[in-house]
């Protein structure tokens, strides 16, 4: 929960660690194909649940199984799905890699992940001659053979390795070549016990997989930004420095609410408070220093993680406090941001920062948390429609300045994730509401569930409400303080 509702709500870090690159892969092979239908999915009486599970991304729509559930993580233009059932007996994953080599197949891509697993789960070798390969631990139950999947053809294969305990799990590779350099992959995981009735559910899962043609995906991210440009070249000087203008600053409230409506019985979340104005680098602190003018924008937040809507329970054991600043210059070709965020429990304190400055389309972000090597990354800014991360925050404002009700798609790195993702919103002034804007936001493409946001006509929040509930709202300072100490809540 910490993850989305910081990440959603309050663009407060969870520093992640950065994946690598993949490697491109040498072996020739033909190129994709969508040849005749290879061996049916096996067929049987799965129930699922009434939603699609849509991976924007890569075009993926599907089927879970009604007592299933997923969830999504993105770094960059790579997604991860883990969907398991509620009784936890078996796990898929579905993965999308890329490569660099277009003459890669989805079976060599099967065959390459197979023996990778093989190789981890044991190898034995000739005595007399330590290079000479002589056997593996794990075993194939089923080698690389074509399936047909609603008109593409994917690989699949079965293999099983040894545990610990003596007894085996089986793993199942379906692998999906979308594009010349895209591919999806589906793994099950589950115990060799239970891998005859997973199978099943499995199988007939990805039997609904469909993907939607690679061009009409890539033209409506086209027309999305496209749209977000066009609002971008009013973003001059005069602008920015009326956006400042306009709300200096505010506080905003984090709850979730109870049966009865009432702030005294809400759960609190969090709260934080917003600060606009001019300045240069040196007002994000830290030792960045000097330059040109701009917006700067603070952010000083508190949030409770172990507050419990679900079973109405106020607490404050552990409490996250970030702050946060970030300036972009006019030109909006320079920016820097200093984030710091501690996590207190008692008198333990663990603290991580991020500080990351961009100039142009070169960025580099220095991450340092508790428990890892401190780290630098570099960012891929790829074509036009990237938001610096005040502008990120200004958005709202921005959009509903300009009065155009459309979708939007934009560019911008989100600590969550440590990577630069697309961002969708859409804008629109609801009929039963006149006068007032929604604002639909997804802040990472492949969130399947969007944060919700109402505005008036000069772009100040009415109200947020996030995936799981949460909702945001503005709040007076002396409201908020009497409200939090009524409630035995920190407020040091």
């Amino acid at each position: 929960m910490l993850l989305g509702v910081i990440g959603q709500a309050f663009p407060t870090p969870v520093f992640a660690q950065a994946a690598g690159a993949d490697k491109p892969r040498s072996k020739p092979a033909q190129p994709a194909q969508r040849p005749a239908p290879g061996p049916k999915p096996l067929a049987g009486a799965i129930e699922f649940a009434p939603n699609p599970f849509v991976l924007d991304s890569v075009g993926l729509s599907m089927r879970l199984p009604l007592n299933a559930g997923a969830q999504t993580t993105s770094l960059g233009s790579r997604a991860s799905v883990q969907v398991s059932p509620s009784d936890n007996t078996w796990l898929v994953n579905i993965q999308t890699p890329q490569t660099t080599n277009p003459a890669v197949t989805s079976a060599e891509t099967a065959n390459s992940i197979a023996i990778q697993v093989m190789k981890g789960a044991g190898e034995t070798y000739d005595a007399k001659d330590p290079t000479k390969l002589i056997g593996v631990a794990g075993k194939v139950l089923e080698p690389c053979h074509d399936v047909n999947v609603n008109g593409l053809v994917a690989s699949r294969l079965y293999v099983a390795v040894p545990n610990q305990d003596g007894s085996n799990s089986v793993r199942g590779y379906t692998v999906f070549k979308t594009t010349t350099t895209q591919f999806v992959t589906f793994e099950l995981l589950v115990s060799e016990a239970g891998f005859a009735k997973a199978r099943l559910v499995y199988e007939s899962m990805v039997a609904t997989a469909e993907f939607r043609d690679p061009n009409s995906i890539n033209n409506e991210r086209a027309a999305a930004i496209g749209s977000t440009l066009k609002i971008l070249e009013t973003l001059d000087e005069k602008s920015m420095r009326e956006l400042v203008a306009a709300q200096p600053e505010r506080w905003e409230r984090m709850y979730h609410s109870t049966p009865s409506g009432s702030p005294k019985d809400a759960i609190e979340m969090g709260y934080r408070r917003v600060r606009l104005s001019l300045g240069n680098r040196e007002s994000v602190g830290g030792e960045i220093k000097g330059g040109e003018e701009g917006v700067v924008v603070h952010l000083d937040a508190r949030y409770l993680p172990d507050a419990r809507p679900d079973i109405g329970k106020q607490e404050s054991r552990r409490i996250v406090d970030s702050q946060s600043a970030y300036f972009v210059s006019f030109d909006r070709r320079t920016e820097v941001w200093n984030i710091r965020m501690a996590i207190r429990e008692g008198k333990q304190v663990a603290t991580s920062t991020e500080v990351g400055a961009r100039d142009g389309k070169s960025m580099t972000v220095q991450i340092d948390a508790p428990g890892r090597p401190k780290q630098t990354i570099k960012p891929l800014l790829q074509g036009e429609g990237y938001l610096s991360r005040v502008e990120s925050l200004l958005l709202p404002q921005i959009l509903i300045r300009s009065g155009v009700e459309t979708s939007f798609g934009s560019y911008a790195y989100r600590s969550e994730g440590s990577a630069v993702q697309l961002r969708r919103d859409t804008l629109e002034q609801p009929s039963d509401r006149p006068g007032l804007y929604r604002l639909t936001t997804r802040f990472a493409e492949d969130k399947d569930k969007s944060t919700v946001s109402i505005y008036n006509e000069k772009g100040m929040l009415i109200r947020t409400e996030l995936p799981d509930g949460t909702i945001a709202e503005p709040i007076s300072f002396e409201q908020l303080l009497n409200l939090w100490k009524s409630k035995h809540l920190a407020t040091d």
